[in-house]
């Protein structure tokens, strides 16, 4: 285990020391003197930190990393669905708490129904992927992919509303707030086997075909 310090890290994946702080806030492992074993934090930000725009933050180095063997991948474990976080005000949703940011209702409105489904629907996507015959590592992909693609559709349609006001990407998303797939159950309704860490993989290995093909493009 290495420890280093936030700049550090932030030095290495080339990002501002404020933005390491930030993914500290949604759930970066932070030891208790402060201090970051690098091993967990890059595999932490390899797996949860993307972007609702083409924006690195980070996130592409730490997967690059990763995958060339700087550190060794995290076997990804199975969660339930996250629930709200203690002391959060009661009118406010877990996860919504960007809509405060919005200085009139139907403002308030738009941006609660587009973060609500960016939310729900990569997770819904991974049923009806499983339910219409695709595999466990197309459903698992598919889950990843959406979440990218729904972030985008919400900075499409919000433009210019409370926290997009002035910012194309702005970091309001809780990535802990997203329903999580019931993997045991899809897998067994795709009658295969629980294999996080393949299915993993396969995503990582398509997204740098995709990443060579839109190169070449």
């Amino acid at each position: 285990m290495t420890v280093i310090t936030k700049a550090a890290l932030a030095a290495e994946l080339r990002v501002s020391k404020p933005r390491i702080s930030q993914y500290c806030k949604r759930g970066l492992p932070v030891r208790g003197d402060g201090k970051i074993d690098r091993e967990a934090a890059l595999n932490w930000i390899n797996r949860y930190c993307v972007s609702q725009t083409s924006a690195d933050k980070g996130a592409n180095r730490a997967q690059r990393i990763v995958r060339e063997g700087g550190v060794k991948p995290a076997t990804p474990k199975q969660s339930g669905r996250s629930k709200p976080m203690p002391g959060l005000p009661k009118s406010v949703p877990h996860g919504l708490e960007p809509v405060d940011d919005c200085f009139n209702p139907f403002d308030q409105g738009a941006l609660a129904v587009g973060m609500s489904l960016a939310y729900r629907t990569a997770g819904n996507a991974t049923v009806v992927a499983v339910m219409a015959g695709a595999p466990m590592k197309i459903a698992y992909t598919i889950e990843r992919l959406m979440k990218i693609a729904m972030m985008e559709a919400v900075a499409s349609v919000c433009e210019g509303l409370g926290p997009f006001e002035g910012n194309a990407d702005p970091d309001i998303w809780n990535l802990e707030a997203f329903v999580k797939p019931r993997w045991e159950w899809l897998a067994l309704q795709a009658g295969e086997p629980v294999d996080e860490a393949a299915w993993e993989t396969y995503r990582q290995e398509r997204l740098q075909i995709e990443g060579a093909a839109l190169s070449d493009a």
